[in-house]
């Protein structure tokens, strides 16, 4: 049995560190929640961690602290009105809860560890609206932490059901009218899902750790603080969030400069959501917080600016796709070699483009907005590796090697070696070149030496069709054939 026990922890008892108790007397309370061992749905590894540790730094804070974890409905309910009462005298109220949470039709629900939900008209009895704990705040300063945006465990059960029930993922933003006077930070963005985390605490909960106790740091100063802090443990995947209507500065732990919450002077005016995100995702330098943007506000009133710095600072794959495909690719104003898929800003590229056989070519490429794939097909200039040819219908059929290293001449022992083929060496050819592609007959050299008039053995002696005497030797057989076929290329 999953047990349901909680309790308050006064502040005459519970304060320790730097702040006296007797600074925040009944002015400061907190309600923190933790909901991990789940009944019905997938357990959490980390939020009974994430609830006892923020416990326990809220006590140095001053905080009488009232907390529970792995709670049922009934107990929950049961939490939330004892922490009204204390609410309801104190200066500062603050919540935190980590555990499943998840929204419906626009609605955010906490998930008590019973919860059973089959179809949405379970969530009245089974959940815990984030409104009814909203509504349990005092009328004081009021900051709420939600590191409660995982993905919906109950939405697969849900697919099939008559209703028409929107499903979110993670949270849904909390509206000014039933966020009056209150700081309210989520683990990340409306409609995305936070990381449960690998270690003790989820990223979320890590970052306000370490965090919330910097002296003289302001809730909103904060907030970004853990941003920048889980940005860089995500890999820029999970952006905290915060909906703030504060007409105050607060300090979570006041400097010897302030106080805990004093009427001014007030922090700017409050901005609209899209506004905020706005100011955070343009000095961010990040493209995916652009990217998420415009996927959180594709038609917003900022949805044109955000779209114009996504193409000054996007980094994009860039691909150029060659025929041949062996081809060379050098990019004329950029340093690094060319790699296939390589990440480059938006522009325009002049890329060489060059292969044996081919000529050369000079492209330029436009790359931006998208993954880019550039093709560039080259003329041939003569054959190629592999290639097969023929200089004329009589001709031996050749094919064209690649340039190498090869062994050349006959072995000492090898029967009937004459005293000119060897010795056996290695002969470096620097270019690709073209060879007989299969062995001469007996029949197809009398047809050479016929038609060139080399002389060779029985052939010696021979003249040519002409009447003339036959070229003697190798070098006058190479002439022979290059005028018979009338491509010197490969002579």
């Amino acid at each position: 049995m999953i047990g349901t026990k909680y309790k308050a922890v006064v502040c005459g008892v519970a304060c320790v560190g730097t702040f006296a108790c007797a600074s925040f007397a009944n002015e400061r309370v907190a309600l923190v929640i933790g909901n991990a061992a789940y009944q019905h749905a997938p357990p959490l590894a980390n939020p009974k961690n994430d609830a006892a540790d923020m416990a326990g730094l809220l006590r140095r804070l001053g905080f009488a602290v009232t907390e529970g974890f792995d709670i049922t409905e009934a107990a929950m309910r049961d939490l939330i009105k004892a922490f009204d009462r204390q609410a309801g005298t104190a200066k500062v109220a603050l919540l935190f809860y980590s555990g499943h949470g998840m929204e419906v039709d626009g609605a955010n629900y906490l998930l008590p560890v019973d919860a059973q939900l089959e179809a949405s008209r379970d969530l009245r009895h089974e959940a815990i609206e984030l409104d009814f704990v909203l509504e349990s705040m005092g009328t004081g300063t009021n900051l709420v932490f939600l590191d409660a945006c995982r993905d919906n465990p109950f939405a697969r059960g849900w697919a099939g059901a008559k209703s028409v029930v929107v499903v979110g993922r993670g949270l849904a933003e909390v509206t000014e009218a039933s966020a009056s006077g209150m700081f309210i930070a989520f683990a990340t963005h409306p409609g995305h899902t936070a990381a449960d985390g690998e270690g003790r605490n989820s990223p979320f909960t890590a970052a306000l750790k370490q965090n919330i106790e910097t002296p003289g740091l302001e809730v909103n100063a904060l907030l970004t603080e853990v941003r920048k802090t889980v940005l860089a443990s995500t890999g820029d995947v999970q952006r905290p969030w915060a909906n703030s209507s504060l007409s105050a500065a607060f300090f979570v732990r006041p400097s010897s400069t302030h106080t805990a919450a004093r009427p001014g002077p007030a922090p700017e005016p409050r901005m609209d959501p899209e506004q905020e995100e706005w100011r955070f995702v343009r000095d961010s330098g990040n493209p995916k917080a652009v990217r998420d943007f415009l996927e959180l506000y594709p038609n917003g009133r900022l949805a044109g600016a955000a779209r114009a710095l996504l193409a000054q600072q996007s980094v994009w794959p860039f691909t150029v796709a060659t025929e041949p495909a062996s081809a060379s690719i050098r990019l004329v104003d950029r340093p690094e070699p060319y790699q296939p898929g390589m990440s480059l800003p938006a522009g325009n590229y002049r890329a060489e483009v060059s292969a044996d056989g081919y000529e050369t070519r000079m492209v330029t490429v436009p790359h931006g907005g998208s993954p880019t794939t550039h093709r560039v097909a080259l003329r041939k200039t003569g054959p190629t590796v592999g290639d097969r040819f023929r200089d004329c219908p009589q001709c031996p059929e050749m094919v064209v090697v690649p340039a190498g290293s090869y062994r050349m001449g006959s072995p000492s022992y090898e029967q009937g070696r004459g005293e000119d083929e060897g010795p056996v060496h290695e002969v470096t050819i620097a270019a690709p070149f073209a060879i007989g592609r299969h062995e001469v007959t007996v029949a197809e050299f009398g047809r050479f030496a016929d038609e060139t008039g080399y002389l060779a053995g029985n052939w010696a002696g021979r003249t040519t069709a002409s009447g003339s005497p036959a070229p003697a030797g190798a070098a006058g057989a190479v002439r022979a054939l290059v005028r018979a076929g009338g491509t010197p290329w490969h002579a």
